[in-house]
């Protein structure tokens, strides 16, 4: 029993939140998206699976004793099962087996088998800093080691194969950092450190010259100020509207591709919803989306709510409705603690994020898991016990 205890003990100690570690800073040393999926499979999941080989009893209540929790389970299966009605078995099994990796992830921010308390949030300040060194190698190799003209879009390191990607996945760092550094209980260290790490991945993503973070960063920005009206609730807002004032003023790139089609992507694909409004066309159903003006072609509606309907149909939406209004409220329910406002900056960016890219789902780790299933998983790991001290 007691090797048992150490071993359950080593697993939320340390594998756990070197696997967070891992989770986030994957992508940076992975060679493509297969190694990136190795490292979470080994760091994060594998511990996992063996927390509920260990404490079965306590697995299952972590599941159905959780509001958010239960709703995510139960949405991931539904939506999985959706490919049942679109694919045929032997590649709906593999949106079920999804669904088990995506249920493993939220078991791994658990309390009582995930990772432990009191790792979670150095975890995720390492990442952060790893986050700014991986920005400043990336735009030292693409643009001064690989000779391409500042003027030119940066397209992102394997695996981040495109602008958009990068743009959201980084983007993703600069909005934990924010939530973090006005939630944190240090007063000295964390501007002085946070400071050249913001401008590193800032100056990365506005070389992507992607508008859905800056979008992102805006909301998260006004949530935080508006939720924590300290000083420094209002300077992380003020940089950010001074900053984007000038970037609009002075930026034309940013206005030269209008709304990138998004409107008439969006209402083609609603169009095709309500073909199958009630169940969806499933999961594994081929989306082919041609800008009839220029022949352009997409596989994604370019915004995750509407990627439910099409696929999970009104049953689906309306169980991802409950999934993310009950992860809102969790963490508006503990936005005075640090975990707490963590999580509500993290929902806020990755709501707005996944409002105008994304449509990938039910699928193996990727770069959407960051503003998909991390901030869902960490609003319900808010309810397993009181989220921490209030922030003073």
């Amino acid at each position: 029993m007691k090797a048992l205890q150490y071993l359950r003990h080593g697993i939320q100690q340390w594998l756990l939140p070197i696997g967070i570690v891992l989770f986030c800073t994957g992508l940076f040393v992975a060679t493509g998206r297969t190694a990136h999926k190795t490292i979470v499979y080994l760091g994060v999941l594998a511990p996992a699976l063996a927390m509920v080989v260990l404490s079965p009893r306590a697995a299952l209540q972590a599941v159905f004793g959780n509001p958010v929790r239960l709703a995510l389970v139960v949405f991931v299966f539904w939506a999985a099962s959706s490919a049942s009605w679109a694919v045929d078995q032997s590649e709906s099994d593999f949106f079920i087996k999804y669904a088990v990796f995506i249920t493993l992830f939220a078991l791994a921010f658990s309390r009582d088998i995930g990772a432990a308390e009191e790792w979670v949030l150095p975890a995720f300040r390492v990442s952060v800093v790893l986050a700014g060194v991986y920005a400043v190698y990336s735009v030292i190799d693409w643009y001064v080691l690989g000779g391409n003209d500042w003027h030119q879009r940066f397209n992102g390191l394997p695996p981040l194969y495109n602008p958009l990607v990068t743009g959201y996945f980084m983007g993703f760092f600069l909005a934990l950092m924010m939530s973090e550094y006005i939630a944190c209980q240090q007063r000295r260290y964390a501007f002085v450190l946070y400071l050249p790490v913001a401008a590193a991945i800032i100056v990365m993503v506005l070389l992507t010259q992607s508008r859905t973070p800056l979008l992102a960063w805006f909301a998260t920005a006004m949530v935080l100020a508006l939720v924590r009206r300290n000083q420094r609730g209002w300077a992380v807002a003020v940089m950010t509207i001074s900053g984007l004032a000038l970037l609009l003023a002075f930026n034309e790139t940013l206005w030269e591709r209008g709304l990138s089609w998004r409107p008439w992507i969006w209402s083609h694909v609603f169009e095709r919803a309500l073909e199958k409004p009630w169940l969806g066309h499933g999961f594994g159903d081929e989306l082919l989306i041609v800008i009839p003006q220029n022949g352009w072609l997409f596989h994604d509606p370019h915004n995750m709510h509407l990627s439910v309907f099409y696929y999970a149909g009104a049953v689906g939406l309306a169980l991802w409705a409950l999934l993310v209004v009950l992860a809102f409220r969790a963490a508006w329910s503990a936005r005075h603690t640090a975990m707490g406002l963590v999580t509500l900056g993290l929902l806020v960016y990755g709501m707005v994020a996944c409002s105008f890219d994304g449509g990938y789902l039910i699928a193996r780790p990727r770069e959407n898991w960051f503003t998909l299933w991390l901030p869902l998983v960490m609003a319900a790991r808010l309810l397993d016990k009181p989220a921490g001290k209030a922030i003073r």
